[in-house]
């Protein structure tokens, strides 16, 4: 799974995670009775569990001259946290609208939601507005959705300029792929990818498609996913360097085939069988009489290598997609009959036979640890896809109803943290055809307890912060997730015993910032108490770059630097306007020194004194004059 951190303005949440409804791991509260009691306990089903309409309107207006954009196509989904397996976003409520001649929008859509257990609460709103010319932006809505709150107004979306990507796509005959979806992806986020919340479109009759983005946004390592359904998928880099990327030669996939059979080995017509790799579907169809199907457009293994060695260098190459089957419409692919299987560019490669009734499941229990105060609701994963994730009872006991045959990984993972890889303990299984693996047991790790208030500068207490803790003293890169706070302002955290890590405050529905950290160096089983937190607004900078002679720098990629009184520095690339004005936003208030550097390097300049920034504060630091870089020879 990839982390996107924002790197002036803390961590992102990423949304491709699958969660139950559950309970939690403890019950906390620190010795003067003042504070948290954070015991989640199974719920359930609300009997207010009904489809309920969750309305978004607003205003798209051009960021320059504040006048509306009208027909601009505004689109969005709603992360409900209640579905879960490979189909996960493909279940999401999604809409779309045009603007009117005023810029004015509304989305409805109509959909459940999660309302019991520790995901009560998390389904969150991202909308994603573009328009010819003018740039893609990916936004989220807070605070998140409830049965009490899902009318959401004045969400107004000013756009910049865009960068058009365009091209030409074909064929290895060199013939017009018409009908491909091209989508703009960068590893940051699984919603805004599968949706193509940073640029999407498709081929005409001619193969030629047309992409407004933002360089701001998708960054410098973004590439193009283009599928053509039943033919191949392909991936392109380089999507900014030059006006167009001229002919993209899409690669012809492989063939599987294969059959669906019963037990008695006997074929089963009418059985809906699918190939799916990367968040997406590659192609889907029925059996025979026969119980035969054939699968088209399987991306060769080679494509893939080259693509996951340039993503992800350190990792290894990801190479293969999953088949799967099923007989009933409504069973999730997570417990149906699968395999995996690599393809080879236009060879057809038989498959084996996936059995419909007759399962091979895994099933076992966690193993409490001395500092694990309850087992009901924790999560366990298996191996590395977060759709394969199911929950723990009271008892610690789970159920896999279906695995496929050979070794896998089972990871355990408190409800409230599924960031990163790590879990709280995990074991190695084998798995045979046909035989049940059961009694399984994984010993969960000994944490560390740690309780934090989260308060307004002020002294009073903040509800609905979540409390964090970062390997990194800057608040960058990967991060440990707590709960959120309650009423009293009361969290609680589990941290990984073996390095120092800083405890924060993290919020994405309002623009406040942690004002500090509390250092602490975990132990296992230790429980660290009455830590406290102060949130303040978040602050904003804005400035104008020129070069020497006068002249004003328009239209470049710029990278600031910002240098804490502390020795924290942090970095953020970003577009200068066409009037040569830049903004950073979401800062943390301090006393800080100013840098800028064009990218390429070619000019850099600076503040020649510290500024503080305040609490709320959105302060213009003037001219900034950029001079050009003398490289020694």
């Amino acid at each position: 799974m990839d982390n996107k951190s924002n790197e002036l303005g803390g961590v992102f949440l990423l949304c491709g995670l699958v969660l139950a409804s559950g309970a939690c791991f403890c019950r906390a509260s620190p010795p003067d009775g003042t504070g948290v009691k954070l015991l989640f306990s199974l719920g359930q089903k609300a009997p207010d569990d009904q489809p309920v309409t969750v309305s978004v309107s607003g205003r798209v207006t051009d960021a320059r001259t504040k006048k509306p954009i009208p027909r601009a196509l505004v689109r969005g989904h709603i992360f409900t946290w209640r579905h879960s397996g490979p189909e996960l976003f493909d279940k999401f409520p999604y809409a779309e609208v045009k603007a009117d001649a005023d810029g004015k929008y509304e989305l409805q859509f109509v959909t459940l939601l999660a309302t019991t257990g520790p995901v009560k609460g998390k389904n969150s709103i991202c909308v994603y507005t573009g328009s010819p010319g003018y740039e893609t932006r990916p936004l989220y809505v807070g605070p998140n959705v409830t049965a009490a709150k899902t009318n959401y107004t004045n969400v107004d979306i000013a756009l910049g300029d865009g960068e058009l990507i365009s091209g030409k796509v074909v064929d290895e005959d060199n013939n017009p792929v018409e009908g491909a979806i091209v989508r703009v992806k960068n590893g940051s986020n699984a919603d805004w990818e599968f949706f193509g919340a940073l640029g999407q479109g498709h081929t005409d009759e001619s193969g030629e498609f047309r992409i407004w983005c933002s360089r701001q946004v998708i960054g410098p390592r973004a590439w193009l996913r283009i599928i053509k359904p039943g033919y191949g998928v392909g991936f392109f880099w380089n999507i900014l360097e030059k006006d167009s990327m001229g002919t993209l030669v899409l690669p012809r996939g492989g063939i599987v085939v294969g059959r669906v059979v019963d037990k008695t080995g006997r074929g089963v017509q009418g059985a809906e069988v699918c190939a799916r790799n990367y968040r997406g579907l590659i192609d889907k169809t029925l059996t025979d009489k026969d119980g035969e199907y054939e699968l088209r457009g399987i991306p060769a293994r080679t494509a893939l290598v080259r693509f996951s060695q340039r993503k992800s260098p350190k990792r290894e190459p990801w190479t293969s997609v999953i088949v799967y089957a099923r007989v009933e419409a409504g069973m999730n692919l997570r417990d149906a009959p699968q395999y995996a299987i690599t393809g080879e560019s236009g060879q057809t490669i038989r498959g084996p036979d996936l059995v419909v009734g007759t399962q091979t499941s895994v099933s076992g229990k966690l193993i409490p640890s001395k500092t694990t105060h309850g087992l009901n609701g924790l999560m366990v994963r298996l191996d590395y896809d977060w759709a394969y994730i199911v929950e723990a009872n009271a008892d610690g006991e789970f159920h896999f109803p279906n695995v496929p045959p050979g070794k896998h990984w089972l990871t355990a993972y408190l409800p409230h943290n599924l960031r990163g890889d790590c879990g709280v303990g995990r074991v190695e299984i084998n798995v045979e055809r046909y035989k049940p693996v059961e009694n399984v047991g994984i010993q969960l790790d000994a944490l560390a307890e740690v309780r934090v208030q989260i308060l307004d500068a002020k002294g009073n207490p903040l509800e609905g912060i979540t409390a964090g803790a970062t390997w990194a003293r800057s608040g960058n890169g990967f991060w440990t997730e707590g709960t959120k706070s309650d009423k009293n302002g009361w969290a609680v955290l589990f941290l990984y015993p073996g390095r120092v890590q800083y405890v924060r405050g993290f919020n994405l529905d309002r623009d406040l910032v942690a004002e500090g950290y509390e250092m602490v160096d975990p132990k296992p089983g230790q429980i660290i108490e009455n830590l406290r937190v102060i949130m303040v607004p978040t602050a904003r900078i804005t400035g104008r770059l020129a070069v020497e002679g006068k002249e004003t720098l328009t239209d470049r990629r710029i990278l600031c630097r910002l240098k804490y009184a502390d020795g924290i520095e942090r970095k953020q690339l970003l577009n200068v306007d066409s009037s040569g004005r830049f903004e950073l936003d979401k800062l943390t208030p301090g006393v800080v020194q100013l840098s800028v550097e064009t990218r390429p390097l070619e000019l850099t300049g600076k503040i020649s004194t510290s500024i503080e920034i305040k609490p709320g504060e959105d302060k213009d630091v003037g001219k900034i004059t950029l001079e050009k870089v003398k490289f020694s020879k």
